[in-house]
């Protein structure tokens, strides 16, 4: 899961919330999220692609009777994920 990410990347609610900073973050954050939800499962309902942006609609399973959508913007840069925007 982290290998796609670079190691300084920055995790922001939109606009501008800075929730997580660098893969350490994410790792510990992460982590601690996959254990305590072990249902959690993430479907692309649909996706864009526009130059170094990914922007995905997403359907979040947090357990067996409880979904939330989402939408994630990515930001790649030198392969890596670099900058991730969620809209909640």
């Amino acid at each position: 899961f982290l290998a796609t990410y670079a190691d300084d990347v920055k995790i922001y609610n939109h606009p501008d919330q800075l929730i997580m900073d660098g893969k350490d973050a994410m790792q510990k954050n992460y982590g601690r999220l996959f254990e305590q939800m072990q249902k959690l499962h993430c479907e692309i309902v649909n996706r864009i692609v526009m130059g170094n942006k990914v922007i995905d609609q997403e359907s979040v399973r947090l357990s067996p009777d409880r979904y939330i959508r989402a939408v994630a913007i990515y930001e790649i840069t030198g392969g890596l994920i670099s900058k991730v925007w969620f809209v909640r």
